[in-house]
């Protein structure tokens, strides 16, 4: 495994102090309420920049893919993170109980992951793989299979599902609570922020 350093890692060196300050900052309070799932959104956001980073730093195509495989993990469990972080902090009991919501939810990112790390025997999830040099640094160039688009719905729609209930949280809550709903309704925005900057993983 050989990487370089380019230019793109100052800004996972600068998202990655701003995460560990607000795990380490969540972990201290994590008896609040919501604390959990956000602390698990927090520790999966970091292993997904982490992974992007040293995708980006890899200079072989199979170490490339590697970590591309690795931040599937975090990519396929953030939305059901705070998914139910909203669910805890706007006291919805009855939709966090749901066990065959729960079900779909904890065997979808482990059936996507399963496909990810054995995408070389049928395909389902990147096709036509190879190193694309005409970047500034190397990069996995690929078409994507049918099961990430699938997966893209799915992880989108759940996404937008947890807004819905942030906003209609808002709307019930007194004042005391309103503006930390409305911090978890902006941070949320904080995936597809990472989407935009890690593109979409190899």
């Amino acid at each position: 495994m050989k990487y370089q350093f380019i230019p793109y890692l100052w800004i996972s060196l600068f998202t990655t102090y701003i995460l560990i300050t607000l795990i380490i900052y969540t972990w201290r309070n994590r008896t609040v309420l919501g604390a959990r799932f956000f602390l698990l959104t927090l520790i999966l956001a970091q292993i997904w920049i982490t992974g992007q980073a040293l995708e980006m730093a890899a200079l072989d195509l199979s170490t490339k893919i590697f970590w591309a495989n690795i931040e599937y993990v975090p990519i396929a469990l953030i939305s059901v993170t705070y998914y139910y972080l909203a669910l805890e902090f706007t006291r919805r009991e009855s939709w966090f109980n749901s066990r065959w919501v729960s079900s779909i939810l904890i065997a979808i990112p482990i059936a996507v992951n399963i496909l990810v790390w054995t995408n070389d025997i049928h395909g389902l999830v990147r096709q036509n793989i190879y190193l694309d040099f005409s970047g500034s640094f190397p990069t996995i160039g690929k078409t994507y299979g049918p099961v990430f688009w699938a997966f893209a719905v799915y992880n989108y729609s759940i996404a937008i599902v947890t807004l819905i209930i942030l906003a209609n949280g808002y709307r019930e809550k007194i004042s005391l609570y309103r503006k930390q709903i409305s911090f978890f309704f902006f941070s949320h925005y904080f995936c597809p922020l990472l989407r935009i900057y890690c593109k979409s993983p190899g």
